[in-house]
């Protein structure tokens, strides 16, 4: 595992930013109410380019829903 802090763009040496930053940002969801993009990018230190880009690709994943403004955790049940 890759211990290495993430840039301010969210990338780590030798990892993909998209793999790294969703999977960081994933983490950051919680199950029971929709998260803030914003605070999203307050809490990672990222940019907003980078957050909403990964925040995309864990909706094409099928692993969030993105309502505008906020996401939330889909079910996996």
């Amino acid at each position: 595992m890759n211990n290495e802090e993430p840039t301010r763009s969210g990338e780590r040496n030798g990892c993909t930013r998209e793999s790294t930053t969703e999977w960081d940002l994933y983490h950051m969801l919680t199950e029971d109410k929709p998260v803030m993009n914003c605070e999203l990018v307050e809490r990672s230190g990222w940019n907003r380019d980078v957050v909403e880009a990964c925040l995309s690709r864990l909706e094409d994943a099928c692993l969030i829903a993105d309502m505008g403004e906020s996401v939330r955790v889909l079910s996996l049940l």
